[in-house]
């Protein structure tokens, strides 16, 4: 039986038709090393220094802006 917090597997789907694949394959790129930065900072204890906080800021804040951007 399925879970209903479970992920359906055509959400990303979905998305692309909703936002239009250039905006998607953006976002996906984008989203990427903000990922990794702060999962590094979570899991592995790494610290990015200045210059890493204000790139993730940055990267975070144009994906916001991204995000809402409406055709």
């Amino acid at each position: 039986m399925r879970n209903e917090t479970e992920a359906s597997p055509t959400a990303p789907f979905a998305s692309v038709q909703q936002a239009g694949p250039t905006v998607a394959t953006t976002v996906t790129l984008g989203s990427g090393p903000v990922l990794v930065t702060t999962g590094a900072r979570l899991t592995l204890g790494e610290r990015s220094g200045a210059a890493g906080t204000v790139a993730v800021a940055s990267g975070v804040a144009g994906l916001v802006l991204l995000m809402g951007v409406r055709r």
